[in-house]
């Protein structure tokens, strides 16, 4: 299989076209790479009461949380016991029995998952406006907004909490995700990392 599939892969935010890849995929030949992104499809989107869920979007919103939370001192057990809800959602314990096969697969959705979240908000009009949605943003203050949020899942939280180490792969997929998308903005947001 060539890596051209798996790179366009990443980069379709649509699942019902990711759906249809990985069908195609899987009629072309067995791959432990492709059987685990069918499992990371699998567990990442479902469907109840006629809506359509992502986990991975429920895990950045709970990681996103994290942020605004206000912490008591020895509060920090309860925030990892979160933080271990959100590495379920993105299915860690699964892509950790894969070995480095799993470490590509979970910075491939995680990435995906950073993609998927640019293009909402990007279309978003709350998102896009201030002032009870009378005036928008510009561009340049979107693509700073979008990256203040990835940047703070993505690094703020992490080092708050004491879990760098645990989320790197998330640390490394949501910066590269947004430095493709928006070098020119990634230089000031993302220039610690």
């Amino acid at each position: 299989m060539e890596n051209t599939w798996f790179l366009e892969y990443r980069n379709e935010t649509d699942r019902v076209k990711r759906d249809q890849m990985l069908k195609l995929a899987e009629e072309e030949g067995e791959d432990k790479r492709i059987e685990l992104r069918r499992k990371l499809f699998g567990a990442r989107y479902d469907e109840k009461d006629g809506q359509q869920i992502d986990y991975y979007i429920r895990g950045f919103i709970n990681l996103k949380f994290l942020k605004r939370r206000f912490y008591f001192p020895g509060e920090k057990k309860i925030m990892r016991r979160d933080i271990a809800d959100v590495e379920r959602d993105w299915q860690f314990p699964l892509c950790s029995g894969y070995g480095d096969i799993g470490d590509e697969a979970l910075y491939d959705e995680l990435y995906n998952l950073a993609l998927l979240y640019m293009e909402l908000c990007e279309k978003d009009k709350t998102f896009n406006s201030v002032i009870l949605g009378l005036f928008s943003i510009t561009k340049e203050r979107r693509e700073q907004k979008i990256g203040q949020d990835l940047y703070d899942a993505a690094v703020a939280v992490p080092e708050r909490l004491d879990v760098v180490d645990e989320l790197k792969i998330m640390t490394k997929a949501f910066t590269d995700a947004y430095r493709n998308r928006y070098p020119a903005e990634a230089r000031e947001i993302f220039a610690t990392g």
